[in-house]
């Protein structure tokens, strides 16, 4: 099992304060249970700190392929704090980026096997392809990251735990060879 960062929300009020909220799934006759709390590092507000700015990630339209043929998977990656730098009319800070995108399975009938699940970032681009081990309906997760693996002082002194990421998802439909 993978531990995915943001992958869902909880809107709460805002007088929340210190309660705990508990969320709980159940599953195959298993059920379990996540308490939850405000932290003060799990909160990115953009409008006060320009440095917590997710990238843009767009993964295309759908797509609908033959089984035993492979999925071309092609992600333009922005990062998002260029573009927070260009709004306020900063331009382009200094550095290499850091953007890297890291592909799984989200959900699907079979397995996926990806010829590179973290291909590199060139030039916005990053492609891979994917192999479905039967048809149906699946459902393709991507983590696009922008520095919070390692980087301590964007993260409240916890490497690797935030900022700044966005997730999306790609259905792919794999229908029986003709």
């Amino acid at each position: 099992m993978n531990r995915q960062k943001l992958v869902f929300a909880v809107a709460v009020p805002r007088d929340f304060g210190d309660q705990t909220l508990i969320w709980t799934i159940v599953s195959h006759g298993r059920t379990e249970t996540v308490p939850g709390k405000l932290s003060p590092i799990l909160q990115i507000a953009t409008a006060r700190d320009d440095n917590n700015v997710a990238p843009k990630v767009n993964l295309g339209p759908e797509q609908a392929i033959t089984f035993r043929q492979p999925a071309t998977l092609s992600a333009m990656v922005t990062s998002g704090r260029d573009a927070a730098d260009q709004e306020r009319g900063r331009g382009r800070r200094g550095g290499a980026s850091r953007l890297t995108i890291k592909w799984t399975q989200y959900r699907g009938p079979g397995r996926v096997t990806f010829a590179d699940p973290s291909p590199p970032v060139r030039d916005g681009r990053a492609v891979t392809t994917a192999m479905f081990s039967e048809p149906g309906v699946y459902v393709l997760h991507a983590l696009a990251d922008e520095g919070s693996r390692g980087d301590a002082t964007q993260s409240g002194g916890i490497p690797g735990f935030l900022c700044c990421w966005t997730n999306a998802q790609l259905k792919i439909t794999v229908t029986g060879a003709p």
